[in-house]
């Protein structure tokens, strides 16, 4: 395979490109999934309003209380988050269809076969990777944290402090090595994560790099609609000043601008990561560079 070089300004912009080449999908899509989050959110809300508040009036000194209410809420949501997850698998497997193929169906996007499948598996591995690694830096945590204590409790936080840098370093590099294995899940309908951990190899920093620019650019807009959702009577839990939730026909509105500025931030993400994936597969079908000789004088 030829080394893959990224173009960070083709990276960023390559969700523009995407939507001028196919803006009736692309707005179709956006239709879909701003209508379909605002409900399951709507949904969320209604099931679990009295156990949100159960969980936010929990003494944080009971630990069983707040165990108890936390075990309440989750169980509550539970049934909208699987429908969420599974909705989910079936949303972004249309978004990267469009993203890598430039295919899809503005009025009816969605499909289940082979791709959504290789999807769904390679985000089950993705998870579990995620998590060992999470466990892997807790562990550089604790030891960093052991090692610098000897000197004394001032330098065992300073020790806590470096092995969560330690800890979130080893993860952020991990999941931008493997940010391209959604994308190869649509394009070549089997897991992939070999082939995104190879192809990034070269083009970490630029990568890295253009993700850092997307968290920003997400971090401005989270910041306009939290300050949007101070003037509303009711906060982004769908919750009223009394903790109770409010009625579904005024989630409406405020739900659908809410999940419609998320799909900026989703976009570039989906964006970056789709233009790394094929990149990395034209490096694969370009023929390999002929090797350099060194001429008579």
């Amino acid at each position: 395979m030829n080394a893959p070089k990224l173009d960070s300004g083709a990276a960023l912009g390559f969700f523009w490109d995407v939507f001028k080449a196919r803006p009736t999908t692309f707005i179709g899509l956006g239709v879909w999934t701003a209508l379909v989050f605002a409900a399951v959110g709507i949904a969320q809300v209604h099931v679990s309003a009295d156990e949100m508040a159960a969980l936010e009036a929990a003494d944080p000194e009971d630990v069983s209380a707040v165990f108890s209410s936390m075990g309440a809420y989750l169980g509550a949501i539970a049934p909208v988050m699987l429908v969420s997850f599974a909705v989910a698998v079936l949303i972004e497997s249309a978004w990267l269809r469009l993203f890598m193929r430039g295919e899809g169906n503005p009025v009816l996007p969605f499909r289940f076969g082979a791709e959504e499948g290789s999807y769904l598996l390679t985000f089950l591995l993705l998870a579990l990777v995620t998590f060992v690694v999470y466990l892997a830096g807790l562990i550089v945590m604790l030891v960093f944290t052991f090692v610098f204590a000897l000197g004394g409790a001032a330098l065992g936080s300073v020790g806590l402090f470096l092995g969560s840098m330690v800890a979130l370093a080893i993860l952020i590099f991990v999941l931008v090595r493997l940010s391209p294995a959604l994308a190869f899940a649509i394009s070549r309908k089997r897991v992939s994560l070999g082939l995104a951990w190879r192809g990034t190899k070269i083009m970490f920093w630029p990568l890295l790099g253009c993700y850092v620019l997307a968290f920003l650019i997400s971090m401005v807009i989270f910041t306009v609609t939290m300050i949007v959702f101070l003037f509303l009577p009711f906060d982004m839990s769908g919750l009223d000043a009394s903790r109770q939730a409010v009625g579904w026909e005024t989630l409406i509105l405020p739900f659908l601008l809410l999940n419609a500025a998320n799909l900026i931030p989703q976009a570039l993400f989906r964006g970056i990561a789709c233009k790394a994936a094929l990149t990395i597969e034209e490096a694969n079908a370009a023929p390999p560079a002929p090797p350099q000789t060194v001429g008579t004088v």
